[in-house]
């Protein structure tokens, strides 16, 4: 683990049961606390949850993560494999969208935050908003529930290349997996990736300056608390990034905890409206919106595009 991120660390198990802040540190292949909780390291990646099953953890995919995520990288390589570009069969390689929406998202969040600062990319994935921070912090963090996915935002980091299948088909079959596409990266130093979840993240309280959440909150079960979360983990003076489709479901989020639905008594109707509010009830005002185009793969034949919402939050 990078040096930088140790002094942001404490025992996630302390801090719920009440205890005074107990720091972390690292012992043989675990992190520990003094009140005996170990948390352990498996492969230098620092399991602050445990793994989960379920679609975050297959490997295709997260192979579409990656081809989102890093789209505008992987299509130069994509254009000169003949091979490549007949298996992209939609198109996505071309798509007319000259947004990057990772990119757009961190210069949004950044255009008046001071440099350099600490930062957390909660619900990271497979890394790419993590990489456009660490070009102007000291240190970033990127946290994830899903170990796959941080493991392949770890290797990315490490091999300074993103290997990807293009055209990967939905049903897995053999030769259902597409081409094989490894594209150099020039990838940052100042960036540690570790498995948590929102309920079990390992930080003091205003550990952090900016922290960026995309497209996260609608895939959590309690938004409130998740908002809670973030003012504790900020200090006056933070910004926040806040993006999301509003895509909500039953599976992640009860529905009476939609926003827009009333939910935490906010305002019924548009849920940018109750996310503002809800954020302000908890020390935050917002700074700025923007309306950001996300383009997503699914499958060889399938893609989105998303309209999500990015609105950026001061710590009050």
């Amino acid at each position: 683990m990078i040096a930088e991120c140790l002094p942001l660390l404490e025992c996630p198990v302390c801090a719920t049961d009440g205890k005074a802040k107990v720091k972390l540190t690292i012992q043989k292949n675990q992190f520990c606390c003094s009140s005996n909780h170990a948390f352990a390291i498996l492969n230098g990646i620092a399991m602050f949850s445990q793994k989960k099953d379920g679609l975050f953890e297959d490997s295709q995919f997260v192979n579409c993560y990656v081809e989102s995520h890093y789209r505008d990288l992987i299509t130069p390589s994509v254009e000169k494999n003949a091979n490549a570009k007949k298996e992209d069969h939609t198109d996505f390689y071309s798509l007319p969208l000259h947004e990057n929406y990772y990119e757009d998202a961190v210069a949004l969040l950044l255009e008046d935050c001071p440099k350099p600062f600490s930062a957390l990319d909660l619900g990271c994935s497979v890394g790419r908003c993590s990489v456009a921070l660490a070009r102007s912090a000291s240190v970033v963090v990127g946290v994830d529930p899903s170990l796959l996915q941080i493991q392949t935002a770890n290797e990315i980091l490490k091999t300074k290349n993103i290997s990807v299948y293009v055209g990967q088909s939905k049903a897995s079959y053999p030769g259902s997996e597409g081409v094989r596409i490894s594209v150099p990266f020039d990838a940052p130093e100042n960036v540690e990736f570790l498995v948590a979840d929102d309920r079990t993240l390992p930080f003091r309280e205003g550990a952090f300056d900016v922290i960026c959440c995309s497209a996260v909150i609608d895939c959590t079960e309690d938004p409130e608390h998740f908002i809670q979360t973030l003012a504790r983990l900020t200090h006056t003076g933070s910004r926040v990034f806040v993006s999301t489709p509003f895509e909500w479901l039953e599976k992640d989020t009860p529905k009476k905890n939609w926003l827009g639905s009333g939910a935490y008594g906010t305002v019924k109707g548009k849920p940018e409206a109750a996310l503002a509010e809800l954020m302000a009830r908890h020390g935050f005002r917002l700074l700025r919106e923007k309306n950001l185009r996300w383009a997503t793969t699914v499958h060889s034949r399938k893609y989105i595009v998303w309209s999500v919402y990015a609105g950026v939050f001061e710590r009050l």
